[in-house]
């Protein structure tokens, strides 16, 4: 088997890949080997998100705490499933996680940037939650739309520096 370099993923880590089954964008889990002070990036895929998480949803309050329920755990899965054999995120500097989300939606609707920011909170509670971190220290950077492509998706990039 030849050598990989930098970045490049064996077949046999498929349980560590996106919804689709492929690395979002080309990146790596986490750029480089853990070493103290250094820059960390993750990369999550995950399917566009359910309307019935949307603030402008029509839903009663237990159908929706359902569906809460059930994007925040799949979002604490995936996120530990990615990060699995890393230590704990331990924050430098000022303290943020940064966040930038990578949005291809399924339809040409008009989409609200700060609806969407309020629809993904159970995914960022999950993230937080697999992290171990709390999420008040989530910075959200610009948010960078794609035309649309069915089923949708969202990619959540979370950049931080290591203590």
């Amino acid at each position: 088997m030849p050598a990989l370099r930098a970045g490049e993923r064996s077949g046999q880590d498929r349980g560590a890949r996106g919804a689709r089954g492929e690395t979002a964008g080309g990146l790596s889990l986490f750029d480089g080997e853990p070493q103290e002070g250094t820059h960390r990036t993750l990369t999550l895929e995950f399917p566009w998100p359910p309307k019935e998480l949307s603030p402008n949803a029509r839903l009663e309050r237990f159908a929706k705490a359902r569906v809460f329920k059930k994007q925040k755990h799949a979002a604490c899965l995936l996120t530990k499933a990615r990060a699995s054999g890393h230590e704990r995120v331990r924050l430098a500097g000022d303290g943020r996680m940064n966040i930038t989300l990578v949005c291809t939606p399924p339809t040409m609707r008009y989409r609200d940037e700060d609806n969407l920011l309020a629809t993904l909170k159970a995914h960022f509670d999950g993230i937080a939650q697999a992290l171990g971190v709390d999420d008040h220290t989530f910075h959200f950077r610009e948010q960078e739309w794609h035309p649309p492509e069915k089923p949708g998706r969202l990619v959540i990039v979370l950049d931080w520096e290591q203590a």
